[in-house]
């Protein structure tokens, strides 16, 4: 179990975080997602993606790809996406969102908590800010534009 004093100076550490003025929140923002409270903006806190493929011809399957590393490059990634579509590969992207507002809301309140010994409340509040993690999926999967034909002798 971790001790008061080492919770409360990693609790100043992620309000420092959260606060910092330096750093450019809209560049984070997911303005696709209405948060919770008027005014308040879900950002990305973490994001990964998984991919899945169908079989394809070598050669096809080459081009298409060679594409989409050419479109990531680029830091295009729709085009990263529509060129893995052509391949075959299905494409899920998972984000994870906390509103920012609240969230720096309820890390100062609990740090306030910490600080006058109320370290359950404080807790509870954090647990607050971890239930706000929304997690938003989105799928991208479609057939390649041509498809390919199995010889049935195979």
């Amino acid at each position: 179990m971790v001790g008061p004093k080492r919770r409360n100076n990693w609790l100043r550490k992620q309000k420092k975080l959260l606060n910092d003025d330096s750093t450019d929140w809209k560049l984070y923002v997911k303005s696709d997602k209405k948060a919770p409270v008027e005014g308040d903006h879900y950002i990305r806190i973490n994001s990964s993606i998984t991919v899945a493929e169908d079989y394809l011809p070598a050669g096809q399957k080459n081009d298409a790809i060679n594409k989409a590393n050419q479109k990531m490059k680029e830091g295009d990634k729709k085009g990263t996406i529509e060129a893995l579509k052509l391949a075959g590969v299905s494409v899920i992207e998972n984000q994870e969102l906390i509103p920012l507002q609240q969230t720096r809301k309820d890390v100062t309140t609990a740090l306030s908590l910490m600080n006058e010994g109320k370290y359950y409340q404080a807790g509870l509040i954090l647990k607050l800010a971890q239930d706000g993690i929304v997690v938003d999926s989105q799928s991208v999967q479609e057939s390649p534009t041509h498809p390919v034909q199995h010889d049935a002798a195979h």
